[in-house]
């Protein structure tokens, strides 16, 4: 819908030298008035421009600031500094992504299995034989501890 100045201060609840201020600030404007003729707005376009502004933080105080859209220009904010924040952990390898951890546990799991199933076939022949108890204990616990040591990589360890 297209306004004048007179209208559109009072669609916006604000005065005509508010409507002024604003366009200097880039409030768009239909068609300039001279020799006698008044500014045109478009609605629509001012109530875009509003809204951008308002999105963008360019007037944040006063008496018709909503402050709801306050708070919700600082979620917003907050939330971009904190995805900016994790993009740049996660470069810096500083956090790991779930799927990556729950793949790297699964990898360490299977290796971990697979090696427990070969332990009787290696130690029984180590072992057969054998009557001191602390020679099989230290026989086991080497081979235990050798698979742990798997598990944990060369970097990490």
């Amino acid at each position: 819908m297209k306004v004048n100045m007179t209208q559109l201060a009072s669609i916006l609840g604000v005065t005509r030298k508010t409507v002024r201020s604003r366009m200097t600030r880039g409030l768009p404007i239909e068609s300039k008035g001279s020799e006698g003729k008044n500014y045109t707005f478009d609605t629509t376009k001012v109530i875009e421009w509003h809204v951008e502004q308002e999105l963008e933080g360019s007037h944040t105080s006063g008496p018709n600031t909503d402050p709801s859209l306050r708070d919700l220009r600082t979620k917003k904010l907050e939330a971009e500094v904190a995805i900016t924040e994790l993009n740049l952990a996660s470069k810096l390898r500083e956090v790991v992504l779930v799927d990556e951890a729950v793949d790297t546990i699964k990898d360490r799991i299977k290796v971990l299995s697979e090696h427990f199933q070969q332990l009787i076939p290696r130690v029984l022949p180590r072992v057969v034989g054998l009557v001191d108890e602390q020679a099989i204990r230290s026989i086991l616990e080497d081979e235990i501890n050798q698979l742990l040591n798997e598990l944990i990589p060369k970097e990490n360890a």
